[in-house]
């Protein structure tokens, strides 16, 4: 039996990868945490706007980025999320990328809920 990709359960961060970076970045990866969420917060309040204005390439970029950051630090639930936004939004439609938007918002909540407990 083949279980749907919208019932596979995506843990919110990689608890292993985080415990190695803390181990290896010592207090730096306080800081790490801070940038990492300041900077997601920046760029998903572009990514809306790319969105209202139907900029289809640059957000393309943009989740290309936002993906490859989340996985360099173990955001696994918001790396899934990116993965499903890239692909084709030239082929939603403005609400259905509204609604990725809102569950993108979502993941990143809780994934700086549970990267504040290892900060």
């Amino acid at each position: 039996m083949t279980i749907p990709l919208n019932k596979v359960i995506i843990p919110i961060v990689d608890v292993h990868l985080l415990g190695r970076l803390q181990a290896e970045l010592g207090d730096a990866f306080n800081e790490l945490i801070d940038v990492f969420t300041q900077d997601t917060a920046d760029h998903l309040n572009k990514l809306k706007s790319l969105i209202e204005h139907d900029d289809n390439e640059n957000m393309k970029t943009l989740l290309q980025y936002l993906s490859g950051s989340a996985t360099n630090i173990g955001a696994e639930r918001l790396k899934h999320h990116y993965s499903h936004f890239i692909t084709k939004p030239e082929d939603q439609d403005h609400r259905q990328l509204l609604e990725k938007y809102q569950s993108l918002l979502k993941a990143f909540n809780e994934t700086s809920t549970d990267l504040q407990q290892f900060a």
